[in-house]
């Protein structure tokens, strides 16, 4: 998605309208497959609410997602992002005292070492666009 998205930007797009039309696609996908599985699609006043609030963050998520591809290279604007995974592990480790397995660690060891690849001593990395990047980690973490 950020080569996609990078080339938008070409076009005077911005981040807010590339979510828009990134969730907007999504909607015809969305009804074939309810339609497809024969799907009643019938909400509580409750699941509307946190449907509607699941939907604000995802945008939210989206937008601090691609707003970072403004200041540093997407590739590691989308590194830090899927940083996400690794927050789990260790909050997992200090907050609930949950023990990690072997396979866990190297899982962990693993995913660091390939963001560790993906880093190029050259690229400019801007503390605003790590933030927003950082942020929509943080986003995706908790939906």
């Amino acid at each position: 998605m950020p080569l996609l998205t990078k080339a938008l930007y070409g076009f005077g797009v911005d981040p807010t309208s590339a979510s828009f039309y990134r969730m907007l696609l999504a909607i015809p996908l969305n009804i074939w497959l309810i339609r497809r599985n024969n799907d009643k699609l019938i909400l509580s006043k409750k699941q509307t609410i946190l449907l509607a609030v699941d939907g604000f963050l995802l945008s939210a998520m989206n937008i601090m997602l691609y707003s970072p591809y403004l200041y540093m290279d997407s590739g590691v604007s989308t590194v830090v992002h899927f940083m996400y995974p690794i927050m789990v592990f260790i909050l997992s480790l200090i907050i609930y005292k949950q023990p990690a397995t072997k396979v866990e660690y190297l899982a962990i060891l693993t995913s660091t070492i390939g963001m560790l690849l993906m880093y190029d001593p050259s690229a400019e990395i801007s503390l605003k666009g790590f933030l927003l990047a950082f942020a929509s980690a943080i986003i995706f973490f908790n939906l």
